[in-house]
């Protein structure tokens, strides 16, 4: 039996899922994928990519004859705006926000 290898590449909400095309693969072969056993979808290529998935969350994709892997997303990314209250730096290029700055990554390791 061949070793078809699976791999994952994840952000906050996707997931793109590769494997190494199989031996006895022609230019017709369609895979089926799943996520946690849902929905199948069908590809013709050798990767696919889940969107609108939940941050830090753990999946399992299973490549219909290739295999499965157990995935997990990425932690949301917190946006802060220094700009706006209550750190009201000012993007002028003159005025030094040094401790805004200081502020806003204060707060952003504090939580």
């Amino acid at each position: 039996m061949e070793s078809v290898l699976l791999s994952a590449r994840c952000t906050a909400n996707t997931a793109t899922v590769f494997w190494n095309k199989p031996e006895n693969a022609t230019a017709d072969t369609v895979y089926e994928v799943s996520l946690d056993g849902g929905h199948s979808v069908h590809t013709n290529r050798t990767h696919y990519t889940f969107t609108e998935l939940i941050p830090n969350t753990e999946y399992c994709v299973t490549v219909y004859s290739i295999g499965s892997i157990h995935i997990c997303t990425l932690p949301a990314r917190r946006r802060i705006y220094v700009t706006e209250e209550p750190y009201n730096a000012v993007g002028d290029g003159k005025t030094l926000n040094t401790a805004a700055l200081q502020q806003a990554f204060y707060r952003l390791w504090a939580k």
